[in-house]
């Protein structure tokens, strides 16, 4: 047994100091053990102890009940409502308190861990009843999801109640002091998650209100559209069972993603949203500068912007009529080979088939170089070959079109081009460079592709060179047009 020593200094103090002395000495020299277990003997060593006739534990909790009593030693049981604090021996009118503090051994147990429901659900309340559960720090749930104890719904020596968090999953529960001590629970505890069962509409319009019913949709954090677009807001109905949002700007088909607190995430049916599609275009071959071109489709009402071949997005200058059902647009004059695109949105787009520009004949280079499978270039420069540089150097003069005629391998199934500089063999052509790496991909039977040349990609010819690679075609000619 631990005994706290207090020395041999006569303790007696008075409440009044001008009280008439005791007629007889009294001195405490230790008590112990300290810390000390509530409900278990603690001992009081010192002289004239015997006249002792109460002690009185922190805060203000009295014993008159003695395990043994003598003149050198005290017995007592310690009160289960005893705190920490010093402890005062009542003699006559006088008392002696110890110049320590007692302190307590506290050792956490837990009984039971229930709840209302057999399953849980975030917000249901968990009861857990045991022994010094005041020193509990933090309750875990699956998932990792801590609640700590200023966040408890109640917290007293025999109960703690806590409340599931939103985060929670399915998994065993785990109590913690915040120091050495954890419990685990045995078994599992079930955590209902949320599902999403329907929508109130499956043809949806941005900026049109949805609904989506389910279960426990209170546990949702975050609503997704298609295309990983975040909802600006959403709402929950108090019963959990629906949440009300509005289509986003840029939706396609597919599903309202539900990411929850507990980072899972869940899908609702799919819906569709009005999609423009492009059945042809007219004409589609021999195209020139200005040309009026005839696209039919569905709700091409809904084009937000055009991508024509080797051009720059266009915002404006189409009509449409009545039904979406015709757009009408002018060919531009940088427009070369290529499937003009349609944008409905971010996240939808519509190509047309390939088009083709119509060629002038302005042919400055002829000749049968085979690419191979990447395995040979067409190297335009100076130190290579200076007849071919000079017909490409005089007739490449000014920014303009360089159209590229080939033959395919018709025994692969792809075929490939990549024009780029020879000053690193890494930097392609301005009108490639973003795209693919700049490998062009052709079809099957393509037989040329058009290039818009800027006035970098001149500075570069007449510097270290230009260079061709691909594969399963072989290039015959080159035509220029500025």
């Amino acid at each position: 047994m631990a005994l706290v020593l207090l020395g041999t200094t006569v303790a007696m103090q008075s409440c009044d100091d001008d009280a008439p002395e005791y007629p007889y000495s009294s001195e405490l020299h230790s008590f112990g053990p300290s810390p000390a277990s509530r409900g278990e003997t603690i001992r009081f060593i010192g002289e004239g102890l015997g006249g002792v006739s109460k002690v009185i534990f922190p805060v203000g909790v009295e014993v008159t009940d003695f395990v043994s009593k003598s003149d050198t030693e005290l017995v007592c049981v310690v009160p289960q409502e005893a705190l920490p604090g010093k402890i005062r021996l009542i003699i006559g009118g006088k008392e002696i308190e110890t110049r320590s503090m007692i302190t307590y051994s506290e050792p956490i147990s837990i009984e039971s861990v229930s709840s209302a429901n057999p399953q849980l659900t975030a917000g249901d309340e968990l009861v857990v009843t045991g022994e010094y559960l005041y020193n509990v720090a933090s309750v875990t749930f699956g998932n990792n999801a801590e609640v700590l104890s200023e966040d408890f719904t109640k917290q007293e020596r025999h109960e703690l109640r806590v409340k599931v968090p939103a985060e929670a999953k399915t998994g065993k529960i785990i109590f913690s002091d915040g120091a050495d001590w954890t419990y685990s629970t045995e078994n599992e505890f079930v955590v209902r998650s949320a599902s999403a069962t329907s929508i109130s509409k499956t043809d949806l319009a941005e900026g049109e209100s949805v609904t989506v019913y389910g279960e426990n949709l209170q546990l949702v954090k975050t609503v997704y559209f298609p295309g990983e677009i975040e909802a600006a807001s959403f709402t929950v109905a108090a019963d959990g069972k629906s949440l009300s949002t509005t289509v986003p700007a840029g939706t396609c088909s597919g599903v309202i993603t539900l990411e929850l607190y507990s980072l899972d995430r869940i899908d609702t049916p799919a819906f569709t949203v009005p999609t423009i599609e492009v059945y042809s275009v007219s004409p589609d071959t021999n195209l020139t500068p200005g040309q009026l071109l005839t696209v039919s489709g569905k709700l091409l009402n809904l084009v937000s912007s055009i991508v024509f071949p080797g051009c720059e997005a266009v915002y404006s200058g189409w009509q449409v009529n009545s039904d979406g059902s015709e757009l009408t647009v002018e060919v531009p004059a940088t427009m070369v080979d290529g499937k003009i695109d349609f944008i409905q949105n971010s996240n939808i787009v519509v190509s047309s088939a390939n088009l083709s520009m119509k060629k002038q004949g302005n042919v400055f280079w002829m000749g049968n170089f085979e690419l191979g499978g990447w395995a040979a270039n067409l190297e335009v420069a100076s130190d290579k070959d200076a007849e071919m540089f000079e017909a490409f150097t005089t007739a490449i003069d000014a920014p303009g079109k360089l159209t590229i005629n080939f033959e395919q391998d018709t025994t692969q199934g792809w075929w490939q081009l990549q024009p780029r500089y020879r000053r690193d063999w890494s930097t392609c052509f301005t009108a490639v460079r973003d795209v693919n790496g700049g490998i062009i991909e052709t079809e099957a039977g393509q037989t040329s592709i058009t290039l818009n040349i800027a006035q970098e990609d001149i500075d570069e010819l007449n510097g270290a060179g230009w260079a061709f690679s691909g594969c399963n075609m072989t290039i015959v000619s080159m035509e220029y047009e500025k």
